[in-house]
């Protein structure tokens, strides 16, 4: 099975931008050293009486719970002459642009943080800066995923992708089908932790089967035996996988429709969702 082609990509960028959760953010930097002032030309012509701002609006859902991956946060100045920047988590700082938005696409489950800079264009003025937190809880209940869900790799570089069931309700076995693009990825290793793996929550012991025999495919089961409970419930990591990037360009990994999960009373449970791993080869 081939992965998704161009205009699939197309369209999973669109609906990721219609989902997107709306932020517009202003902040107020530090007064400038007036004790020692440097020469007046620091601040062009926005003088040092007036130092760049901008007015935080997303103090209302700063710390709360997002039920969506993506994120748009847009920036108005007190001035026209401005630039901004801005991060995520433990993500570098990046050049100073003008753009006045900024779209965090495929966010992980999990908390996180991102940080705004602004300052005056052209001139060494101070800067503001601010940063706010939360929660992303796009996948909901009895769900296969990825993670990361997008990440940037060189080209013949290696890259891990973890296989994550997420708020799982008495799982006892799961089948899992893993398809790439061969010529894109060349899979270099499955790990199935039989120590720490989630699977073993309820301790039993660990029966895993591995088929890769179809070039592009991977068919993972992972089953759970002499558990008490039987089966286990929440949400954790079963799989890691290690590919080599050897293509330049968007690629993903996708869930095969023959994903299965079974309970402990040995009836099918419902996959609610499954995502995407994105992975930009450079």
């Amino acid at each position: 099975m081939q992965l998704k082609t161009d205009h699939k990509i197309l369209f999973f960028i669109l609906i990721g931008f219609f989902s997107i959760v709306l932020f517009e953010c202003d902040l107020t930097p530090a007064e400038p050293d007036l004790e020692n002032p440097t020469d007046s030309t620091e601040w062009g012509e926005e003088g040092p009486d007036n130092p760049p701002s901008f007015t935080s609006l997303w103090a209302e859902i700063d710390g709360v719970d997002l039920f969506t991956d993506s994120l748009l946060v847009t920036f108005r100045g007190n001035l026209d002459t401005m630039e901004f920047r801005s991060k995520i988590d433990d993500d570098p700082w990046p050049g100073w642009a003008t753009d006045t938005l900024k779209i965090f696409r495929y966010l992980d489950e999990g908390p996180h943080t991102i940080g705004i800079q602004t300052r005056y264009v052209g001139v060494n003025s101070a800067i503001a800066d601010t940063s706010f937190s939360f929660i992303v809880d796009a996948v909901q209940g009895n769900s296969l995923m990825f993670s990361p869900r997008m990440q940037q790799v060189s080209v013949n570089s290696s890259f891990n992708v973890e296989v994550m069931l997420e708020e799982v309700t008495d799982i006892m076995t799961l089948h899992t089908e893993i398809l790439f693009d061969h010529t894109k990825f060349q899979l270099e290793e499955i790990t199935v932790d039989t120590l720490s793996n989630f699977m073993l929550s309820n301790s039993g012991q660990l029966v895993k089967i591995i088929d890769i025999s179809q070039e592009g495919k991977i068919e993972l089961d992972v089953g759970l035996a002499q558990a008490d409970p039987a089966g286990v419930s929440g949400t954790g990591v079963v799989a890691f996988l290690t590919f080599k990037a050897i293509v330049t360009g968007t690629h993903s990994l996708v869930f095969g429709n023959a994903c299965r999960m079974i309970d402990s009373q040995l009836g099918e449970i419902a996959i609610n969702e499954t995502t995407v791993a994105w992975v930009e080869v450079e």
